[in-house]
């Protein structure tokens, strides 16, 4: 063992006796025991092996735990982390930087280097971009690269360099290039600029490695050269035994004998009886005559109906036959084959002949319908006086009087007929000025039949129709008579 100039080993002992501490090479204290005079072994330790600092070789403290009353650990550092100068084992404090100022990567706050520059050893700057802005992966800090595109392969604009974007379009608003290729590099008829489609056949039907087989052997319609696909079927769907996936060769039978319906060539089914265990037999139809999907040998199931849905007079249940007609002749608008609907109307609101439900025609004109009223009665009206309103509204309620009888609706004729001999009646007064009151019905008819406005077989007539209960078609043709001739006059 060597000793220095002073008399002390390596271990700072002193050869003559004792260390530094007062211990010999034995670790006992001058003082006669392995302790010294503060109660610490040569290690450091007390007698219930805690440290001057209270920590154990276990780095627990005598209080119980990891931490002293200031609430550091044995090696100088508090739950966090950082030691009573506010730095880690690392030497950095909380904000990140060391005793000099200076962060992990070497930068001080103001963003200079220990070099004493703005960039390291390496040439990046504090936020790690180099003098161009761009960092050790080359993007920027928008993550662009030099040539302006982004990790994804996508410009500021939001297209990579065949020019289409993340949805699959181009920039010239197709989903193809200008050459008519999509972004993943088949055109519409589904060929790569090579030629080849995605199984790696071309039109011709020639494989990528120059014959009509791929490496599987399979071609272009995806079967071999047996002319079986992979799941062993040729092109009409038989294996080579001559059976289909269902088991049925090309004339629709088993290997047994039996068609897709367990029915022979004699018609006898597989459970010896000519009816399957539903009860159908080899054509098909049950004993009540119905197929397997409901429907008898003509067509129609029990309701009535075919597959097209339409019952044996060739109408659906709403009532509707193939050309959208009901059996009135009537579409689900309620217009006919011309355009009409049941009161005899355009969707326009006009007539055949070409009025609309007031008696106005297109121009809004009402005495085109009053001469052609007059007209079918083989009458013209002689006074212009006649053209009014009035005079016009007569004539529609006749006009619909007919038209309601036409279609059977026969429910206030009665009440029509009398409302029209009413007007008829009021317009005649109004012509002959007769304006006094009247009590009822029979002084206006004495009053007109005095002025000989109305003959006698008019006064009967009007008498009648007051008394009225049933309406009958001679009453109506006696009163759209007198009116008519009374327009002639």
């Amino acid at each position: 063992m060597t000793m220095n100039s002073e008399g002390y080993d390596n271990l700072k002992r002193n050869l003559r006796k004792y260390d530094d501490a007062g211990f010999d090479k034995r670790g006992l204290h001058k003082n006669g025991t392995p302790y010294d005079d503060a109660g610490y072994d040569v290690n450091g330790y007390n007698y219930f092996g805690f440290n001057r600092q209270g920590f154990n070789r276990s780095k627990i403290h005598e209080n119980g735990t990891a931490y002293d009353k200031a609430g550091y650990d044995a090696f100088g550092f508090d739950m966090t982390g950082f030691s009573a100068k506010g730095y880690d084992n690392a030497g950095y404090n909380k904000e990140g930087f060391d005793e000099q100022g200076y962060n992990r990567q070497g930068f001080s706050l103001s963003g200079i280097h220990r070099n004493g520059t703005k960039y390291n050893e390496q040439g990046y700057d504090e936020h790690g971009y180099d003098t161009e802005g761009f960092d050790n992966n080359g993007y920027d800090e928008e993550h662009f690269n030099r040539d302006g595109f982004n990790e994804a392969g996508y410009s500021r604009t939001g297209y990579n360099q065949l020019g289409f974007n993340k949805k699959g379009k181009h920039e010239n608003g197709t989903k193809y290039d200008d050459e008519g290729f999509t972004v993943k590099g088949y055109n519409r008829a589904g060929y790569n600029r090579q030629g080849f489609n995605k199984k790696g056949f071309n039109e011709q039907g020639i494989h990528e490695n120059g014959t009509l087989f791929n490496e599987v052997g399979y071609d272009a319609a995806g079967y071999n050269a047996q002319g079986f696909n992979k799941k062993g079927y040729d092109r009409a769907g038989y294996d080579a035994a001559g059976y289909d996936k269902q088991g049925i060769d090309i004339h629709g039978l088993t290997r047994a004998g039996y068609n897709r319906y367990g029915f022979n060539e004699q018609g006898l089914h597989e459970n010896g009886t000519p009816f399957d265990e539903a009860g159908f037999a080899y054509d098909g139809y049950n004993q009540a005559g119905y197929d397997r999907q409901g429907y008898d040998r003509g067509g129609y199931n029990k309701a009535g109906y075919n597959e097209a849905g339409y019952n044996r007079a060739g109408y659906t249940k709403k009532g509707y036959n193939e050309a959208g007609f009901d059996m009135y002749g009537f579409d689900k608008k309620g217009y006919d084959v011309e355009g009409y609907d049941a009161d005899g109307y355009t969707i326009f609101g006009f007539n055949r002949d070409g009025f609309d439900r007031q008696g106005y025609d297109e121009q809004g004109q009402f005495e085109p319908f009053m001469d052609a009223f007059m007209d079918k009665q083989h009458q013209q009206i002689q006074q212009p006086a006649y053209y009014t309103v009035e005079w016009k509204h007569i004539l529609w309620q006749l006009a619909e009087i007919e038209r309601q009888y036409a279609n059977y609706q026969y429910e206030h004729l009665v009440e029509a007929l009398q409302q029209v001999v009413d007007y008829f009646v009021v317009e005649l007064l109004k012509k002959h000025q007769l304006t006094q009151g009247f009590a009822c019905r029979e002084l206006q008819y004495d009053a007109l039949y005095d002025k000989k406005v109305l003959t006698p077989a008019h006064y009967d007539l009007l008498k009648t129709i007051a008394s009225l209960e049933v309406y009958n078609e001679m009453t109506y043709v006696a009163v759209r008579k007198m009116i008519v001739l009374t327009l002639a006059k």
